[in-house]
């Protein structure tokens, strides 16, 4: 009887000692790859892929250059972000640094969630999902899901009140306090570029009620004020006018023409809180810059982009003027982007500013596959392409998690180097096949510079989308480089 009294407790104890070693082990980070895609496949998938009608020019170069326009203004806007009006010598050029010291081509919340809400509305055909827009928010608050840097180093309160507060598996539903439901800035403004965009090539009426409802619907999880609905509604209208004006049969001037298509007439505006109403019936066009305010409100923010962009006739022209203005430039400069990028094209964009921005490749590949859903009877899957640049975009950043946030401080544990080594010998991690990788994950445990390791990883990443692999590791000294330019190592590895 004794025995097997001991018998079941001993069993007892041992299987609670067990749950608590599953239950440690499952709150460490974990390396989970996800939708590994090969060559070989991406080919296949390639060759499966329906052909479709090639987009007009102009739909294509209007999409890139809305999508190019955000991130422009954004990168250029916060160098002068917080700064009063007047403070500061007059901004001439993309240089970077600002209250966040960023490098030159680097932007902000602005840019990462236009990024986040474009690649939910691309995953799922062209369709709103809240509950996949918070969580990919929220990848990006918590874990730096699509930033230039690899941190949420920038966001608005109310944003961030709403992805602490939200329940992600809910749709639409969020805990925001009466205050809160009070207050109306520009976040969800500032992100919206790809409702309009994946629309443009409809009938511009029906393009226009479409596209409103998708831009209230991508507010409501966020920023539910009626005046973030109305600006997000608004700015839909006349990114699609914008586009469709450059569409009609050429005139002598189109941007002295803008006007015509800018403001809206009486019955247009009427469906709007008064407030936005005034601003689509173009009461901003006899006022002055002085009478121009540039705060995180949603109308001083809509007004600021309109009248900068009614009084400029080029891309550079207007958004110099409108980050100038100073306060919440980067968002207003980004806002800007959105509406004068789709209307003079990424052809027209200056080339010094388009080459040093961050993640260049995933802005092209996703304005590439808002081109592609915008043709009438588009496939709704997402291209192999888009697909192998989120893989190694995900994976890039479960592995920076599970090497940095764990063991920043100490050095990496046998099992997770183990768990690196048959991850760079899986066929599908085409990525982590760099010969260059046992390089960094001998030395990232002395690395004290964690955002230099982050670039590095981000360059390894962006170098398996182009098909290259980078010249550079974390520690110059570590890598030398081949006569064809292939990183290799200069020592075996030591594990």
């Amino acid at each position: 009887m004794f025995f097997f009294w001991f018998l079941i407790s001993y069993s007892a104890v041992f299987t609670k000692e067990i749950a608590i070693k599953k239950e440690n082990m499952a709150s460490r980070p974990q390396y989970r790859p996800r939708e590994y895609v090969t060559r070989d496949a991406l080919q296949n998938a390639q060759a499966a892929q329906p052909a479709a009608a090639p987009p007009a020019p102009i739909i294509r170069d209007a999409i890139r250059g809305s999508l190019f326009g955000v991130a422009i203004g954004d990168a250029i806007g916060t160098t002068v972000e917080f700064a009063q009006r007047g403070s500061f010598p007059p901004v001439q050029d993309m240089v970077g640094e600002g209250p966040f010291h960023l490098k030159k081509g680097q932007w902000t919340d602005d840019t990462s969630m236009m990024l986040c809400l474009a690649e939910s509305l691309i995953v799922h055909g062209g369709k709103h999902n809240a509950a996949d827009q918070l969580q990919r928010y929220r990848q990006w608050f918590l874990r730096g899901h699509l930033s230039s840097n690899g941190f949420a180093f920038d966001i608005g309160h109310l944003t961030r009140k709403a992805l602490l507060a939200c329940d992600p598996t809910t749709v639409g539903e969020n805990k925001l306090s009466e205050e809160d439901l009070k207050s109306a800035p520009n976040g969800s403004l500032m992100r919206m570029a790809a409702v309009p965009l994946l629309l443009c090539s409809k009938e511009l009426q029906q393009a226009q009620l479409e596209a409103a409802q998708l831009a209230v619907q991508q507010s409501l999880t966020t920023h539910p004020h009626v005046l973030c609905q109305d600006a997000c509604r608004l700015m839909s209208v006349l990114v699609l006018r914008a586009i469709d004006a450059r569409l009609k049969p050429p005139v002598a001037d189109k941007t002295s023409n803008k006007k015509q298509w800018l403001v809206l007439d009486q019955a247009g505006a009427q469906t709007y809180s008064p407030a936005i109403r005034d601003i689509a019936l173009g009461t901003y066009l006899s006022k002055e810059a002085k009478d121009i305010k540039t705060s995180p409100y949603v109308v001083e923010t809509l007004e600021a982009v309109l009248w900068a962009f009614s009084k400029t006739a080029s891309f550079e022209e207007g958004c110099l003027l409108v980050v100038n203005l100073g306060g919440d430039a980067d968002t207003t400069g980004a806002i800007y982007g959105m509406l004068a990028g789709a209307f003079y094209g990424y052809q027209a964009l200056p080339p010094g500013w388009v080459q040093p921005l961050a993640l260049r490749p995933v802005i092209d590949a996703t304005a590439e596959e808002l081109v592609r859903l915008s043709l009438p009877n588009a496939s709704r899957v997402p291209s192999p392409k888009y697909l192998a640049i989120c893989t190694a975009l995900y994976n890039l950043e479960s592995l920076y998690r599970l090497i940095i946030e764990p063991h920043a401080e100490s050095e990496l544990e046998q099992a997770d180097v183990q768990k690196l080594q048959a991850a760079m010998r899986d066929e599908h991690v085409v990525f982590l096949q760099s010969p260059a990788m046992s390089t960094y994950l001998r030395q990232c445990t002395d690395e004290t510079d964690l955002k230099q390791v982050r670039e590095w990883l981000t360059d390894l990443c962006l170098g398996f989308v182009e098909g290259r692999l980078p010249t550079c590791a974390p520690t110059a000294s570590a890598v030398t480089t081949t006569t064809n330019g292939d990183a290799v190592d200069a020592a075996e590895p030591a594990f």
